[in-house]
């Protein structure tokens, strides 16, 4: 249906060659992938809070500690300062409303990363010396957290990396969280190759045998996981790969609860509010539409370990603005093709009042107009290439027009290497070759089009016009 009505109203019989249509079935379930950009926050913010607090608790960082964040936030500073107490940071976007705060913490200057001085936030209190309290309680924190490798916050900001790298974790790997959860842990584990650019991770535990396809450049944030989670377990023992210890680590290590996501989520909305959240679900889709995109179809089935059917069924809609951008690309080719055709005459085919030019034939002089919106030079009566892209542009396709067209593109060629040509000549010739091609693919034409341009670069069997252009451009020097 889609091809017909293309094909009715751009005249384009042929759109059908070489289009590769995904079948649907009659079940639904499709899952759609999710916009790049939106993934891309996700995945950022992640790396952010895994990177900078498994820094804090395994390279031994102090407070206040400054956390890079991701450039998109479009923060002055890309960066975020860190405290030990309740309120650990305060996002740019909270500064102005700070004094609105149940818990506003003056006594820490988020924006700077250091503590106040009492007589700073002394508005703030009944009397200085109450300011001066609060600072000195302040500095009392911050002491404590940098002398205990395993302080209460430390440990928070722990579980925080842990939270973030299950996410990232489902991104690398399309596991469902339950399974992601059910996965027990050894200490001992290897790293083999699957494919180029990913490798496989793979263990034992319990008696069962465990794997996991990831990237390449993956395999160091999975080791620094490993490392953290030691940090987390400490002295206690457990098999699960990922953890929880309960609200506010009131129970003992056991496997990851389901709620894992939505408390990443809510730490992430605390720097960014507007972030979309991502289940595990549209995380599947997200890897399962990469890998179809640099493989097919049978290689991305093994590596996401479903079947093919499934991987084409369910995982391959797509994201909404990939099919945006590539549905644009594809009018705006078929917008291109739809001109060129409209530009050539039928065989013998006259324009009524139509002005002979060096291109073709104008249909109305003086008055042009754009074949397309976006089209890259806009038409003037008083520029010969912007002719190109006027839609009173036409061309016989015969043997004349064609090698005005030829003799053109040879001339621009020949001047492309003055600074600034090459970039202003591309569209022209680009357009040049493409109306070509087009008279080429007419009955009996193919043979008349490849001869003349054959005469035109090797013979120098110019348009009479166009070779006067050439010798000016010889008498200048700028022709090479």
């Amino acid at each position: 249906m889609i091809h017909k009505l293309l094909a009715g109203f751009s005249g384009l019989h042929d759109l059908h060659r070489c289009v590769s249509m995904l079948e649907f079935g009659p079940e639904g379930g499709r899952t759609e992938a999710p916009p790049e950009n939106e993934l891309a926050k996700v995945e950022s913010l992640c790396d952010a809070l895994f990177l900078g607090f498994s820094g804090l608790v395994l390279d031994g960082a102090k407070y206040p500690l400054k956390l890079a964040m991701p450039k998109y936030l479009g923060w002055q500073d890309d960066y975020l300062w860190v405290f030990p107490v309740r309120r650990w940071c305060l996002p740019p976007h909270q500064w102005e409303t700070r004094h609105e705060l149940t818990l506003p913490f003056w006594a820490y200057d988020y924006q700077r990363g250091r503590l106040v001085k009492a007589e700073e936030i002394r508005q703030h209190y009944r009397d200085l010396y109450t300011a001066r309290w609060m600072v000195s309680n302040a500095q009392a924190v911050l002491d404590d957290a940098n002398a205990d490798p395993r302080h209460s916050h430390r440990i928070k900001s722990a579980v925080v990396a842990h939270n973030a790298f299950v996410l990232i974790f489902l991104g690398q790997t399309g596991m469902n969280l339950s399974v992601a959860g059910a996965l027990k842990w050894s200490k001992e584990y290897s790293v083999g190759q699957e494919q180029q650019g990913f490798r496989e991770i793979k263990w034992r535990a319990g008696g069962r045998r465990y794997s996991a396809v990831v990237r390449m450049n993956f395999l160091p944030l999975f080791k620094r996981y490993i490392d953290l989670r030691a940090y987390l377990l400490g002295d206690e023992d457990c098999d699960d790969l990922f953890l929880s210890f309960g609200a506010n680590r009131t129970k003992g290590p056991s496997g990851m609860g389901q709620t894992v996501m939505d408390t990443i989520y809510g730490t992430l909305e605390i720097l960014d509010p507007d972030i979309k959240r991502l289940r595990a679900r549209k995380l599947r889709a997200a890897k399962q539409d990469f890998h179809i995109k640099h493989s097919d179809p049978a290689t991305s089935a093994q590596v996401m370990g479903h079947s093919e059917n499934t991987a084409l069924q369910r995982y391959s809609a797509g994201s909404q603005t990939t099919h945006y951008s590539e549905v644009s690309a594809f009018f705006d080719k078929v917008q291109q093709a739809a001109a060129n055709r409209q530009a050539i005459l039928q065989p013998g085919g006259h324009v009524p009042n139509g002005v002979v030019g060096h291109v073709g034939t104008c249909a109305a002089f003086h008055d042009p107009h754009a074949v397309a919106e976006n089209a890259p030079i806009q038409p003037d009566c008083r520029q010969l290439e912007g002719c190109l892209f006027c839609d009173k542009h036409r061309v016989h396709p015969d043997e004349q027009d064609t090698r005005k067209l030829a003799s053109c593109a040879y001339v621009l060629r020949q001047a492309t290497y003055v600074p600034g040509a090459e970039t202003f000549f591309k569209p022209v010739l680009d357009r040049i070759h493409s109306i070509l091609d087009d008279i080429g693919a007419l009955d009996g034409n193919a043979e008349m089009v490849t001869r003349v341009v054959n005469e035109v670069e090797n013979d120098g069997e110019l348009d009479d016009y166009w070779a006067e252009k050439l010798v000016l451009l010889n008498d200048l020097e700028i022709a090479l």
